[in-house]
Formats: C-alpha cells, structure tokens, sequence
C-alpha cells in the first residue's frame, strides 16, 4: 500500500482515487498494483517473485495461505526474513 500511494500521489492522482483502489484491492492485487501498478497483472506476480528468489515466492504464498486461516503465530525466523526480504525488493523495484 505504501508504494501505491507513494507512486500515484506522486504523479498527481487524488488521494479518494488512491484510496478506492487500495480498498478494493486483494493481497494479490496489491502486490501487482505495487509491482505493476495494475491489479489486472496479478498473474504475473507470482512468476516475477519466483525470477526474484523462490524463497520470497514461496513467502508470499504463505503469506496469502495465512490470511484465509485466521489468527496464527509466526516464529519461524527464516519466514520473517524472507518476508522482510520480500517487502524490501517490491519497496526498490517500485522505486
């Protein structure tokens, strides 16, 4: 959502417009929408992340995974990096 914002407030567009999108968006179509800037790309999400690192792939998946399970706790270190790692990656190629 950062990103998004960052990108298209940026350029000029209205922040209701920004907003909508946001709002309106899935975890997927989020991740095409700061990838891509079009949430109709998100089936090119998963290929790009698995170019990047199929570690970071595999992280977002768990991730979506996790948003249909409910509450659960993450203490598997390796997990929270390669998060932290994905986060960062989509941070500079959206750059």
């Amino acid at each position: 959502m950062e990103v998004v914002r960052r990108r298209r407030l940026g350029r000029g567009d209205r922040h209701e417009r920004v907003e909508s999108a946001l709002a309106d968006a899935k975890v997927h179509d989020l991740v095409a929408l700061a990838l891509f800037d079009d949430p109709r790309r998100s089936s090119d999400v998963f290929p790009t992340l698995n170019r990047w690192a199929r570690d970071l792939a595999d992280a977002f998946a768990d991730c979506k995974r996790g948003t249909h399970v409910g509450e659960r706790t993450i203490d598997d270190p390796t997990f929270v990096r390669h998060v932290g790692e994905l986060v960062e990656r989509i941070r500079r190629e959206a750059a």
